[in-house]
């Protein structure tokens, strides 16, 4: 995660390489959902050195380094951390979740989901994404270790949690995808940053 700040709130610059005007003020207001509840703004810049720096290629998918990860100097400031190939809130909200920190919903170490390994990967070495097995497993099929992350209580609302067909899961019943910030989320994000003065 971020740095937390004492005072006023955590300011994280968002340069767009490529994608249209009118899509960037999207972007922007959709992330700051996340600022309305924490101590974060996020913030368009046209700085190189830019924290997150977002990608709009739309045969790359929908991903986003995790928090400080973004900003490593293995990356490189003229990489970008984040793609988004689709410009839609419920999207925006789960990729920016990331850049703040977060890890996915369905790799919490408690939650009630039980995925058929061999469909999950068959389906997702193929496109758009094209993931190699061990991205598949780091991505989706891999619970996160609670010594390695800080959890809240499983949260099947949560943003970061994927939509997760019905053939992918062992009771056969669908996740749907969250459309926006769940008490959950805000409440992490708020113990991560602090919460909105």
């Amino acid at each position: 995660m971020w740095p937390r700040v004492a005072q006023g709130s955590l300011v994280l610059r968002v340069r767009f390489v490529g994608g249209k005007p009118a899509n960037h003020a999207r972007v922007i207001e959709w992330a700051n959902a996340w600022g309305v509840c924490a101590s974060i703004e996020l913030r368009e810049s046209a700085d190189f050195d830019a924290e997150i720096r977002v990608g709009f290629d739309p045969s790359l998918g929908d991903w986003s380094y995790l928090g400080t990860d973004s900003a490593s100097n293995q990356l490189g400031y003229s990489n970008v951390s984040m793609n988004l190939a689709t410009v839609e809130a419920p999207t925006v909200l789960h990729e920016f979740g990331h850049a703040l920190g977060l890890n996915h919903e369905h790799q919490h170490p408690c939650a009630a989901i039980e995925l058929i390994e061999h469909q999950v990967i068959k389906d997702l070495a193929g496109p758009p994404y094209f993931w190699t097995e061990s991205e598949i497993r780091r991505n989706v099929l891999q619970r996160l270790a609670t010594p390695d992350v800080m959890t809240t209580p499983f949260d099947p609302e949560s943003i970061m949690i994927y939509a997760l067909p019905g053939r992918w899961l062992r009771n056969g019943k669908s996740v749907a995808m969250n459309t926006r910030l769940s008490a959950g989320d805000i409440a992490t994000v708020q113990q991560m940053y602090g919460a909105r003065s």
